[in-house]
């Protein structure tokens, strides 16, 4: 199956911020320092089936800033998409599940991320582009509640 023969067995139905939390755990003393934070970034998917040919993805993120002093900022957000995935069985829906879902998701966490980030006073937070055809496990994955992919990354 081409890469253009399987994007047209997903279909977008809708797309929705499922759950968000924002903490700041040193309070304003965050902003008596220099400004040089390490982030981190760990990602788990999961999904569940609504109905036969309808899934739930969801895309978590957790977003951590670290300064010398402690824990800037920690952004926890969970991007939800209901795809169709009419035709689509066995090792096929797998990888869509676990990769075209995903993909599609993404943007929509990064504006998400970088939203909340702001809107806290800090600097806009511009998540990078992430590969999950890359980070595709097949043998880490189950079609109900199963993730395909679970990573953690510092930058």
């Amino acid at each position: 199956m081409t890469d253009e023969q399987f994007s047209r067995n997903i279909e977008i139905v809708r797309i929705v911020l499922k759950d968000l939390s924002f903490e700041t755990p040193m309070g304003q003393d965050v902003f008596t320092g220099d400004w040089q934070p390490d982030y981190s970034l760990n990602l788990q998917l999961r999904n569940t089936q609504l109905g036969d040919d309808l899934w739930e993805v969801i895309l978590l993120a957790t977003v951590r800033a670290k300064v010398k002093a402690g824990v800037a900022f920690l952004i926890e957000a969970h991007e939800a998409g209901v795809f169709k995935t009419q035709g689509l069985e066995g090792k096929p829906l797998s990888r869509a599940l676990a990769t075209e879902a995903p993909m599609l998701i993404f943007p929509y966490l990064r504006e998400t991320v970088d939203n909340v980030a702001t809107r806290g006073g800090f600097p806009p937070v511009s998540l990078q582009p992430y590969d999950f055809v890359a980070r595709y496990n097949p043998n880490d994955e189950q079609l109900s509640g199963g993730s395909g992919l679970s990573t953690s990354e510092g930058s």
